[in-house]
């Protein structure tokens, strides 16, 4: 994906992802992913480790989940706020 062009196609990409995410997630099937996806992800723990690599890993793997749950949480304002554009960017490489 290239990276957008200005505000309106940040909001516009942003406004799609959110309900695509939701179609994904908001059924009963969604929910149980979502709930297993949590739980291997470590949502409710501390990722600490001793082992920089491995706790990069798990970071990452919460990171994944974060984002998920960011644009199955984004209300209508956060799309208008549009928050983050390096997002974007950095997805797209």
């Amino acid at each position: 994906m290239k990276a957008l062009a200005n505000v309106a196609e940040l909001r516009l990409h942003r406004l799609r992802m959110r309900r695509y995410y939701r179609m994904c997630f908001e059924g009963p099937g969604g929910k149980i992913v979502l709930s297993d996806l949590k739980s291997f992800c470590r949502s409710d723990q501390d990722l600490f480790d001793t082992d920089a690599r491995k706790e990069a890993y798990l970071l990452g793997m919460r990171r994944v989940l974060l984002r998920i749950t960011s644009f199955l949480n984004m209300s209508l304002e956060d799309v208008e706020a549009f928050g983050l554009p390096h997002e974007v960017e950095e997805d797209s490489k």
